[in-house]
């Protein structure tokens, strides 16, 4: 397997495990403070608000 297709495999997998560590954060959040947060929404948010600065 020639070294791009590592990292851009490698990339995907990264960017799974984050997905499944911002589930995680929004799970404890819930389960310590009742409160349902979306923090996909507020980094696109984030990002969008930094753009227009």
């Amino acid at each position: 397997m020639n070294q791009a297709l590592c990292l851009l495999l490698a990339a995907g997998h990264l960017e799974r495990i984050a997905d499944h560590i911002t589930n995680v954060g929004e799970m404890v959040v819930y389960m310590i403070d009742g409160v349902l947060v979306d923090f996909n929404r507020i980094s696109r948010e984030s990002r969008r608000h930094a753009r227009h600065t």
